[in-house]
């Protein structure tokens, strides 16, 4: 076991910190370290020893997973790496949770984080469609533990290397092989290495296209923890790299039949008539999913009637509880429905809307409410 006493000092530990949340705590003499549980696909939950939680990429429960989120969960902060569903529904913790996205250095608690920017992988995809690759890698040092989750991100360069500083545990996708990973951030001295992101055979849906932590593993021997929930010590911390793979949150469920049910319509569903009345059910069927909203609503545009209003209104009741980026498209498509039947300072409104969103991956549908808003002389506020 490494020497407690002998602690790695990052250099951004130096710099000022935002003070967020509940007052700092007192440390022990001898740090305890933290405990991590893994929830499911990129979802990870920190905990210090005096109670502090911290919730990393929360994810939709109500697409191409197959599973549902444990709503169940509580945090006293959410970190989000970036803007994809699979990683950004900060919306199923309560409106007084605090939620972070933008890069920095904050305390919250006893927990010390730092935000870095940093490169979504294969980030040449979304420069193509306009976009800025976003992806911030979170460190979070709670009780001497320094863990860093990369979200969605490139393997790192040797400049990010430096600034994120020591790593002793890594949450990682499996986006890369195990060597790739190993190699790349062999500089960071990684003590524990935890798959994440991976496909989990009891729960995804049948087209979840990313290995299982087994098949990313390949000949390697993972350390199975056969626990969802493990407290790492600096004391306790292994000589050398190990991988740990935690079993998922047993909170977490299968889709129910009925969502089930209305993602086989919409995955099944041709075109014209019979992608409409797909389309009407599966919104009848989980009126709660904004994306299948959106979808009916892009193939009744140009049709006439009201029915687009009355789909794309009653799907944005939900608030905060949506997906952002159907949100924002359900927001320009309801601002052009409003402009169609001279409705312009509803439209404005929701055009308005549509642009709230700062860090977001919605560049098609946020440059439209850019341009009517433009086309009608208001500005964007």
């Amino acid at each position: 076991m490494r020497d407690p006493v002998r602690r790695r000092v990052a250099r951004w530990a130096l710099v000022p910190a935002l003070a967020l949340g509940v007052p700092g705590c007192s440390t022990s003499p001898e740090p305890q370290g933290a405990t991590v549980e893994y929830i499911g696909h990129a979802a990870v939950a920190i905990r210090s020893q005096t109670g502090t939680k911290v919730v990393i990429d929360p994810y939709n429960g109500t697409k191409w997973l197959g599973y549902d989120f444990p709503t169940e969960q509580t945090a006293d902060v959410v970190l989000v790496t970036h803007p994809h569903y699979d990683h950004d529904a900060a919306y199923y913790f309560d409106a007084s949770t605090l939620v972070l996205r933008e890069p920095g250095v904050y305390r919250v608690g006893d927990l010390l984080i730092r935000g870095v920017e940093a490169e979504h992988s294969g980030g040449a995809r979304f420069r193509d469609r306009g976009m800025s690759p976003l992806n911030v890698v979170w460190v979070v040092e709670a009780g001497g533990v320094r863990l860093a989750h990369i979200g969605d991100n490139a393997l790192p360069s040797a400049e990010l290397l430096a600034e994120l500083g020591p790593i002793d545990v890594l949450f990682t996708h499996p986006f890369f092989s195990p060597d790739d990973v190993l190699e790349r951030y062999a500089p960071a001295d990684v003590r524990v290495v935890v798959p994440i992101h991976y496909r989990i055979p009891e729960l995804s849906h049948p087209d979840f296209g990313l290995p299982t932590a087994t098949e990313w593993l390949g000949e390697r021997s993972p350390v199975s923890t056969g626990t969802s929930a493990v407290t790492y010590a600096p004391a306790s911390l292994p000589d050398s790299v190990e991988i740990h793979v935690l079993e998922p949150d047993a909170a977490i469920a299968p889709w129910s039949i009925e969502l089930m049910r209305a993602w086989a319509l919409v995955d099944g569903a041709a075109t014209g008539v019979d992608r409409v009345n797909r389309l009407r059910e599966a919104v009848a069927l989980a009126p709660d999913v904004i994306q299948f909203r959106v979808l009916l609503a892009q193939q009744l545009e140009g049709r006439g009637g009201d029915e687009i209003l009355r789909v794309l209104e009653q799907g944005l009741i939900a608030g905060e509880t949506a997906d952002p980026q159907f949100k924002i498209e359900a927001r320009r498509l309801l601002g052009d429905g409003y402009l169609e039947r001279g409705l312009t300072d509803l439209a404005t409104e929701q055009f308005r809307l549509a642009l709230r969103e700062r860090r977001t991956y919605a560049v098609e549908a946020q440059n439209a409410a850019r341009d009517a808003l433009a086309r009608l002389r208001v500005a964007e506020r």
